[in-house]
């Protein structure tokens, strides 16, 4: 599993999947966000699911406005 070092979303084959069912135009490669187009890393740190993202001080305070599986420290 890998986390977007801009966004700080996690992403996985089962995440890519998800997202291509949803929009077909998503290329599924691990090594780019499927959000927000920019590249992932293997090292991250701390796990966060945001149900909520407008009623959750963690997502407004990691400037999150979608739910989702998030990483909290992404080098």
């Amino acid at each position: 599993m890998k986390a977007c070092k801009v966004c700080h979303r996690l992403v996985d084959k089962v995440s890519l999947e998800t997202e291509k069912k949803k929009d077909a135009k998503i290329v599924a490669d691990e090594n780019v966000c499927p959000a927000c187009h920019n590249p992932t890393s293997k090292t991250w740190q701390g796990y966060v699911i945001i149900q909520d993202p407008k009623k959750s001080r963690i997502a407004r305070k990691m400037n999150i406005q979608a739910q989702g599986r998030f990483a909290l420290k992404v080098r």
